[in-house]
């Protein structure tokens, strides 16, 4: 017998043809939980989206918490539990709260774990540290890799132009990159929000919109994505998409890069160092390694398109839910 399955996840991958929408578009917070805790009886498995943090309420993870209580307990998938001790979010808006937060964060994994949870995470080096930062057996972990966001129809060639992108606000190290950057007469755009101070005057910072955001990777020759050391990884996203959109990536180390990047064949993997990360931007825009900046970039686009899509995410995420 197949197994039920049921997801707050909405895609339109045929990966997830066969699991049961819960929409939690348009519907408020105890609306949302009350239609989990109802599809408990009706579906073996829900995979809930572990990435919901202080914006949206925590609401899958509140749902997860209300299956936790029931009699009749389906498994529960949590995707993507890129999860940090703090929240940037609750603790930039109340500053009080930054050293609680570490307490109230594992408070809510207690509530939420359960022998049927299985954690999602989106590196090896996750897959790994997880179960010591939270508490929970590691065989309930499981290495979800991310893929692309970018459909097909936006994955084309692109043009160009002669200068470097870099962007997002996730865990990113600007402050490196424009140590980094000092003294290099190339271009460069950096999409954020963060606030950087003496910068080059080849550089400019600021926040754009999404289709901004896309476009400038678009163009660019080549896109940084400087990353700050952590316990969970990010910036897949962003240089997974530069990939597919045959671009060369120059990524600092962290969790995750190195699951999706092979240096030197489909990317260049930098140590958290000036040093690094200038002799790689140096490299990348010298006119006499452009045949192999070439290369790297149609192998990395190449591997995305084989490896990395979000089909192969959600395929994944299935494939962690039927082994329930």
């Amino acid at each position: 017998m197949s197994k039920r399955i049921a997801t707050t996840i909405w895609t339109d991958e045929p990966s997830f043809d066969d699991a049961f929408l819960i929409d939690r578009r348009g519907v408020s917070v105890l609306e949302h939980v009350f239609n989990v805790f109802k599809a408990r009886h009706s579906y073996d498995i829900i995979i809930l989206n572990g990435a919901l943090g202080a914006t949206d309420k925590y609401v899958d993870l509140l749902a997860a918490i209300v299956l936790k209580l029931t009699f009749h307990r389906p498994f529960v998938v949590l995707a993507d539990c890129t999860w940090e001790t703090g929240s940037r979010a609750l603790t930039n808006r109340f500053p009080k709260l930054a050293r609680i937060m570490p307490i109230l964060a594992g408070l809510m994994i207690k509530l939420v774990n359960h022998p049927r949870v299985r954690y999602c995470v989106l590196s090896s080096f996750e897959k790994e540290n997880f179960s010591t930062t939270w508490g929970v057996k590691n065989k309930q972990v499981c290495f979800t890799p991310f893929g692309t966001t970018l459909f097909s129809k936006k994955i084309i060639s692109s043009k160009s132009e002669d200068y470097i992108f870099s962007g997002g606000n996730s865990l990113r190290n600007y402050d490196l990159l424009v140590k980094a950057y000092e003294g290099i007469s190339f271009p460069l755009k950096i999409a954020s929000s963060y606030t950087l101070k003496k910068l080059n005057p080849y550089v400019v910072c600021r926040p754009v919109s999404q289709n901004i955001f896309f476009d400038e990777m678009a163009g660019s020759k080549i896109v940084i994505t400087p990353l700050q050391n952590s316990n969970r990884s990010a910036g897949q996203q962003t240089y997974l998409n530069a990939m597919s959109l045959g671009k060369l990536v120059i990524v600092t180390d962290a969790p995750g890069v190195r699951d999706h990047i092979r240096h030197g064949e489909t990317g260049i993997v930098t140590e958290n160092s000036v040093e690094s990360l200038r002799s790689a931007i140096e490299w990348a825009i010298n006119p006499k390694n452009e045949m192999e900046v070439k290369r790297i970039s149609e192998a990395g686009q190449l591997d995305v398109l084989n490896r990395w899509t979000h089909q192969h995410y959600f395929r994944s995420l299935m494939s962690v839910a039927k082994s329930c």
